[in-house]
C-alpha cells in the first residue's frame, strides 16, 4: 500500500499488481496494520478516491479492534494548491468541515458517515490510538497516529447539506461512555436516536415538547453529570431547560425534552469525584420528525 517495487517478484504477492492498480489503492499506512485495522464491507472495492452519491454521502467502514479509538479531519482540496480549507462558509459564518462527518463505533466497526456540503474534492484523514484508561486521560493528552486517508469526490449534489449540531468533537454514540466510565447504553445503543410522538398525538396541532428517556447502566461509580442539548439556530435558553438526569438504583436516566421537530445534539459530561474535572462522556444525534 505504500511502496511499489519496480521488479514484480519483489512485491512478494501471489498475484503481482500493476503500477496503475497500485496508484488506485487507498492510502493505508503501515500504522494502519500495526493497529490491526482492516477495511470492512467494501474491502477490495474501495479505491484511493471514493465517489460520493448525489446526496453528497460517502461511507468508510473499518474493522475495529476493541481497544482502538479514532480521530478524523475533513479538508476541502483546492486545485493547484498544496493546502486546503478545513471550514465551509455558509449563512451565519464558517463551519468546521468535521461537522459534516459522523464517526461511530458499532459492533466491531468504525464507521465514517460523510455528508459533503458542496461539490468538489475532499481529503478525509483518520488517526488512531490505543484506548486510554480514565487515569491516563486525566494526566496525559491523548496522541493519535495517522493511519489512513481517502479522497472523497462529489461531482453532483441534489440538495444542500447542513452540518451536524455543534457538539463536542469526536465519536458519536455510547461506546466512549462504556469504555471510559463503565456506563453501558441500555436503551439506545446506537449513535442516532429517531424520536417521534405517540400515534395519538399530533404535535402540529398541539404545542408540547417530546420527552425522550435515555438509560445507562452504571457498572462503575460515577459522581454527577452535566447534560447539554444543542441545535443549529436553536434558542439556547429553551434548549438549556430541556435536559435533566436522575439516578435509579444502578441506572442513570437522562430525561430530554425535545422542542418540536428538527435535529439535535446531546452532549453528556461526567466525573467520578469532585476533584476530577468534567470529561466528555458521550454524545447522541437526535432526529425528531413529527
Amino acid at each position: 500500500f505504500e511502496f511499489f517495487p519496480l521488479s514484480a517478484e519483489f512485491q512478494f504477492l501471489d498475484h503481482p499488481i500493476t503500477r496503475s492498480e497500485f496508484e488506485n489503492l487507498p492510502v493505508l499506512r503501515s500504522t494502519f496494520f500495526h493497529f490491526d485495522l482492516s477495511l470492512a464491507r467494501n474491502e477490495g472495492l474501495l479505491s484511493a478516491a471514493v465517489q460520493a452519491d448525489q446526496n453528497g454521502e460517502a461511507n468508510i467502514y473499518l474493522n475495529s479492534p476493541n481497544n482502538v479509538c479514532y480521530h478524523y479531519s475533513l479538508t476541502a482540496c483546492k486545485q493547484g494548491s498544496k493546502s486546503g480549507s478545513s471550514s465551509f462558509k455558509m449563512k451565519g459564518g464558517k463551519v468546521p468541515l468535521d461537522r459534516f462527518v459522523m464517526m461511530s463505533v458499532q459492533e466491531g466497526e468504525c464507521i465514517f458517515n460523510v455528508h459533503l456540503p458542496t461539490t468538489g474534492q475532499y481529503i478525509l484523514e483518520i488517526g488512531a490510538a490505543i484506548y486510554p484508561s480514565l487515569a491516563e486521560i486525566l494526566s496525559t493528552p491523548l496522541s493519535y497516529i495517522n493511519v489512513c486517508k481517502f479522497k472523497i469526490v462529489c461531482d453532483k449534489l441534489s440538495k444542500a447539506m447542513v452540518p451536524l449540531p455543534n457538539c463536542a468533537p469526536g465519536e458519536w454514540g455510547p461506546n466512549k461512555a462504556d469504555k471510559l466510565f463503565g456506563l453501558k447504553g441500555v436503551s439506545h445503543p446506537r449513535p442516532t436516536i429517531y424520536a417521534a410522538p405517540p400515534s395519538d398525538i399530533d404535535l402540529r396541532a398541539e404545542v408540547r415538547p417530546l420527552t425522550l428517556n435515555i438509560e445507562f447502566e452504571k457498572t462503575d461509580p460515577v459522581l454527577d453529570f452535566v447534560v447539554t442539548l444543542c441545535k443549529n439556530d436553536g434558542d439556547q435558553k429553551i434548549l438549556k431547560q430541556g435536559a435533566r438526569y436522575r439516578n435509579k438504583d444502578k441506572y442513570v436516566i437522562f430525561d430530554i425534552k425535545v422542542p418540536q421537530d428538527g435535529q439535535y445534539g446531546l452532549d453528556i459530561y461526567t466525573r467520578r469525584t469532585w476533584d476530577d474535572k468534567l470529561l466528555h462522556c458521550c454524545k447522541y444525534l437526535i432526529n425528531c420528525d413529527v
